[in-house]
Formats: C-alpha cells, structure tokens, sequence
C-alpha cells in the first residue's frame, strides 16, 4: 500500500469512527500532560475529522502557554503566535490560520502537535501529501508530538527519505 492508499483509506475510516468524543477526550488528558512543563508550544488547528485541537489550544492559552499555529504562506508553512482563538481565520484549504504576525521560528519551539492521517511503529506518519510538516520538523528540536487515533496506526512502513518521525505519537490506547 503507498501513502497515496493510505491516505485515501484513512480519510474514511476517520470519518466512520465510534466514539469520537470519548476517544478525543483521552488524547486530549494526554496531550496537556505532554505540554505541562513546556512554554513555546507549535499546534495544528484541526479541521474535518483529526483529532480536535480546538479545546486544547484554548486550554493552552489558558495557562499562559505562548502558543503558535500554521499558516501557509508562499508554499511554505510558518507558525504565528496567536493570544486568543480569535485570532484565527479561514485560510488556506479552508484551515483556521492565524491572522497576526509574529512569527516563530522551528528552532524556537519546546514541542510540536503535528497532524496524521496514518502513522507506523517507528513514528513515521502520512500528512496530506504536501511535505510541509516535514521540511518544518527536520528544523526543530522541539518535542514532535503526533495526534491521532488508535485506528490510524499501520503495520507497515511507508517512509522515504524526506519524512521526519515524530517523537511520541498519542492516542486513546497509548503514549
């Protein structure tokens, strides 16, 4: 199975999920659990049928985190520091993107929330085929976090040479 598969059986099977909410209520406990002890935090915004980040990133500036979300820019994604949700707006592929402008750089950032359609045992995942997250990643040394479900995981590896492994992947079953 290539990604291109992957990518197209994981969009549905997302779609088909039972118990969303309780299921996104575990990531979430784990993932704040993750960032208690960080400060410059880089998170996704989702949409569609990831893994809910919306709470999480309010929950985050809550407790004075300074948190970044991407926005593509020039084919490139950068992260802008956001001080509320509403400073997010409808962006490119329809994503909530920041609206500011105070940029933050790969190498400034204590951990990553990255999205994943699939991800194997060794950390690797399938994004949406753009490469954006990984030419981020391979700039960081920030904690690389994937958020996903349980079903998403494949026995099978799929990496090329341009992929960065995330450090931890989080779901419901494990960290």
């Amino acid at each position: 199975m290539d990604k291109k598969e992957i990518r197209k059986t994981m969009m549905v099977k997302r779609q088909e999920l039972d118990n969303r909410l309780d299921k996104e209520a575990l990531i979430y406990s784990k993932a704040l659990e993750i960032a208690q002890d960080k400060e410059v935090i880089a998170v996704f915004v989702s949409f569609n049928t990831e893994v809910d980040t919306h709470k999480f990133i309010k929950t985050l500036l809550d407790e004075g985190k300074v948190v970044c979300c991407p926005k593509i820019d020039q084919g490139t994604m950068k992260f802008f520091r956001i001080e509320s949700f509403n400073d997010l707006s409808k962006g490119h592929f329809n994503v909530l993107e920041p609206t500011t402008h105070l940029e933050y750089q790969a190498v400034d950032f204590d951990l990553i929330f990255v999205p994943l359609l699939a991800f194997n045992e060794k950390g690797y995942r399938v994004g949406y085929g753009k490469g954006y997250y990984d030419q981020f990643l391979v700039k960081t040394k920030g904690l690389k976090v994937g958020l996903a479900f349980a079903m998403q995981k494949v026995d099978f590896n799929f990496q090329s040479t341009l992929d960065v492994a995330c450090d931890v992947i989080i779901t419901e079953e494990e960290r």
